[in-house]
């Protein structure tokens, strides 16, 4: 019992350390506040993954106006 628990503990903490988000691939750019008015660089066809913050209790969100193409 106490083995089957220590290896559901490891699979939580492996998971969490993992940086890419599950359906985003490894060679994505990630771009967050930290990039903010830096120059990003990407190849034709690559992946752009913006995150930012929100507090939706304070009325603090992002949301999505179009659709990109």
């Amino acid at each position: 019992m106490v083995t089957a628990t220590a290896m559901v503990l490891l699979s939580v903490v492996i998971n969490g350390c993992n940086s890419t988000p599950a359906g985003i691939p490894a060679d994505a750019v990630v771009a967050g506040a930290n990039e903010n008015g830096s120059t990003m660089r990407l190849r034709s066809g690559q992946m752009l993954v913006i995150e930012l913050q929100s507090n939706p209790s304070t009325g603090y969100v992002w949301q999505l106006v179009r659709e990109p193409n």
